[in-house]
């Protein structure tokens, strides 16, 4: 099995709070790809690759002896212990894979290789940008994408996982750039024209979330939260000065411990994760709802990594537990919902989380194959001393599930 096959195999390796999980069919089919693809091994040329990969080996021997050592120990205080442990070493595992990657794009477009060594790394880093934006995780995958359309590759759909790439990582003039070309393969598609319509209003309102950056940069520091998953960690930064009551009533959530254990009840493929249900479902609430911050006069957009409130039926003020995380930019959200905060930490994670569709039909019988994610703990790592995080809220009866409108 390759490295980059051998990655995704042991981060998927676990999942749930005490229990092993096979591969899904579709993670099972991208390492078998690659087994196929690299089964005669490639031997990196250079010195930068080849000490990429060597370290990347030694991470992941690491971590299989911690996932085996884990999964043959009673469940208690050593094997908490040692699923912590795991943990912690998905986001090195993560860095160091990105590295190695890296490193092949360089080799493949620098180094001095033969016909056979150049057609391996290229099917190589192509199925790298495929399964990568198929997951959405998209680390790299524009540096791999113009390398292999640059030298010709002959992959019919590397302009579309670029332009992915682009938008979800706010590289807007890239898929201006990539946008002709596209609509001359696919001039019918109703995307492709919408994708052109939003750009400009995705671009004025990046220019306006950067600028909003700095200056929370210069201001007194933001509340900071660590959410540990079965898949990692987030460190996510809230936004106090836009959504002071959203962000008082999260971190009185978190303080209170009611996030520890719920699960990412719903994970929409390039759409995003949704968890905080006390039912985990999406059917249930807090006893409450708080008011919407969405008007606003600098209320947040959403972006890839940013946190929003879910919603009773798209009303504004029926926010109360339910949070969810954007997996890339959806202005379509901009209007009602209200963002309070961004990953800035192991946004690769996700792309790790278990997809929960329960629109599905399987899903609506009770027979989905993928076990959902959990949240483990959550702990507030800092906040500002000046506020009291005593949030407002609204005692009101059941309402229908709460969610981010479907995909």
């Amino acid at each position: 099995m390759s490295l980059s096959a051998a990655f995704l195999s042991i981060l998927c390796a676990i999942n749930g709070s005490a229990a092993a999980q096979e591969m899904s069919p579709q993670e099972i089919n991208a390492a078998k790809r690659e087994r196929e693809l690299l089964e005669q091994r490639i031997k990196p040329k250079t010195e930068a690759f080849q000490q990429a990969c060597d370290v990347l080996r030694e991470h992941l021997k690491a971590m299989r002896e911690k996932i085996i050592r884990y999964n043959v120990t009673p469940i208690g205080a050593p094997s908490r212990k040692l699923y912590g442990e795991f943990i912690g070493m998905m986001e090195k595992g993560n860095e160091l894979h990105q590295k190695m990657m890296a490193a092949a794009i360089e080799e493949m477009t620098t180094a001095d290789l033969t016909e056979r060594e150049t057609e391996k790394l290229t099917k190589m880093v192509a199925a790298w940008t495929k399964r990568e934006v198929e997951n959405d995780r998209f680390a790299g995958v524009i540096a791999g994408c113009d390398a292999l359309m640059e030298m010709g590759y002959p992959e019919p759909d590397l302009p579309r996982r670029c332009f992915l790439a682009a938008i979800a990582t706010n590289e807007y003039s890239r898929a201006s750039q990539l946008m002709d070309g596209l609509e001359a393969q696919n001039p019918n598609s109703e995307l492709l024209a919408k994708s052109r319509d939003e750009l400009p209003l995705l671009m004025r309102r990046w220019e306006r979330e950067k600028q909003l950056r700095q200056e929370d940069a210069a201001g007194p520091p933001l509340p900071v939260v660590e959410i540990t998953t079965t898949k990692g960690v987030f460190e996510i930064e809230l936004f106090e000065n836009q959504a002071p009551n959203t962000v008082a009533n999260f971190i009185a959530l978190v303080e209170s411990g009611f996030y520890d254990g719920r699960k990412f009840h719903r994970v929409i493929d390039h759409y995003a994760a949704q968890t905080g249900c006390p039912n985990d479902d999406g059917s249930g609430d807090g006893g409450f709802v708080i008011p919407s911050e969405r008007d606003a006069t600098n209320a947040r957009d959403f972006f890839r990594g940013t946190l929003g409130m879910a919603l009773a039926n798209d009303i504004r003020d029926s926010a109360s537990t339910q949070f969810f995380i954007a997996f890339s930019p959806t202005p379509e959200l901009d209007e009602n919902y209200t963002a309070f905060g961004r990953v800035i930490r192991g946004d690769f994670i996700l792309g790790n989380l278990a997809r929960i569709n329960p629109d599905d039909k399987d899903s609506k019988k009770g027979e989905s194959k993928a076990i959902p994610d959990e949240i483990i703990s959550v702990k507030v790592l800092s906040k500002r001393s000046s506020s009291n995080y005593t949030p407002e809220r609204i005692t009101r009866a059941a309402r229908p599930p709460m969610q981010v409108p479907g995909k």
